[in-house]
């Protein structure tokens, strides 16, 4: 059986379907996936058996409803598709399966229960309760195609769980033109978001770091992107030498090595949050505006590690499910109320787990 299955964004939602896939491939021999999202994506999904990866630039080659049915075209002409799974459900989503259909290509598509994630984040009367997590709305998806799917909790099982280019260790930062002996624990921290509702305060962080490279007893790596981010991670760094800016001077599979070799990863509800889980690395996960509830927390034994202001100290949490509402109290509560020694709880916990 064929598959053509389409993420085109976002990086985080993308990196959550790539064990969902993994695990598709091992329990069912006969399937081939082709994924159809975006080129920077690729080294996210390295290694998969029967497994074809369609880097598609939806700005330039397939812009607009023409650009659509170019990619439909080509699609088409690549291999003879048995069915189409829609991770995505989104206009252009849904424009390519209608395309498809006409030829005769079935399509499914993920159940996003957006009248739940209203609910869940509307202001007044909040119903607070789970909502399925997106790992489990793309197994579903799967699994109306007949195909077994296996559990939820097996997307995580095992060390490192997603392959990898070999090479030793410390040899992304080589080449990156870094050296960081591994002579203690390396922790990752990744503070920045692409809505500003889901970071917590740099001069918390500040606070933050100063606790982790005290006495020597961390070295702490930092990772963003962009230029504004490379600017502000350089001024938490600032002349600190048991910190190293990552920021701008790794390609994604260089990250990935990098991070595959940390011991752990403090981060906010962001695409580096689910790449630490894909590499098997322990997770630290700072919430405010956003809430796990909401679908798209970590999994694993990582769920022990959420450092967020309860529920019933903050009814209006969560406000948002991706971030992107002004803060309806005007204080930022969410976060500002989370302090360093909170952080510091959660990190001693899970390096002390053997799990």
């Amino acid at each position: 059986m064929n598959i053509l299955v389409l993420r085109f964004s976002a990086m985080g939602d993308v990196a959550l379907a790539q064990p969902v896939i993994k695990q598709i491939l091992s329990q069912n021999a006969n399937v081939e996936i082709t994924l159809v999202t975006k080129p920077e994506f690729a080294p996210l999904f390295a290694g998969l058996p029967r497994f074809k990866f369609f880097g598609a630039n939806f700005k330039s080659d397939f812009k607009g409803l023409s650009g659509l049915v170019k990619l439909q075209k080509q699609l088409l002409t690549d291999v003879p598709y048995d069915s189409v799974v829609d991770l995505h459900d989104v206009v252009r989503t849904w424009v390519l399966c209608f395309l498809l259909s006409i030829k005769g290509v079935p399509y499914k598509r993920i159940d996003k229960d957006r009248a739940s994630r209203k609910k869940l984040t509307r202001k007044n009367n909040k119903v607070f309760k789970p909502i399925k997590h997106t790992s489990q709305k793309y197994l579903d998806v799967f699994r109306q195609l007949g195909l077994q799917t296996g559990d939820l909790s097996d997307l995580y099982s095992g060390p490192s769980p997603m392959p990898l280019h070999p090479g030793n260790r410390g040899k992304a930062l080589l080449d990156a033109g870094h050296f960081l002996p591994k002579d203690r624990p390396w922790v990752g921290l990744a503070p920045f978001s692409k809505h500003p509702q889901k970071e917590w305060p740099l001069e918390k962080i500040k606070i933050l770091i100063k606790a982790l490279t005290d006495e020597k007893k961390f070295r702490v790596l930092l990772f963003g992107g962009g230029k504004e981010e490379i600017s502000r991670l350089k001024h938490l760094a600032g002349d600190n030498n048991d910190v190293l800016n990552l920021a701008g001077s790794l390609n994604l599979a260089e990250e990935m090595e990098v991070v595959r070799q940390l011991d752990l990863m403090i981060t906010m509800d962001s695409f580096n949050m689910h790449l630490a889980g894909l590499l098997g690395v322990k997770i630290v996960s700072i919430w405010g505006a956003t809430h796990p509830y909401a679908g798209f927390g970590p999994l694993g034994k990582n769920e022990k590690y959420l450092v967020q202001i309860p529920h019933q100290h903050l009814p209006c949490r969560p406000c948002s499910i991706f971030g992107n509402r002004p803060c309806w109290r005007g204080d930022f509560a969410c976060m500002q109320q989370i302090t360093p020694d909170m952080v510091m709880e959660k990190i001693t916990l899970a390096l002390s787990a053997n799990l």
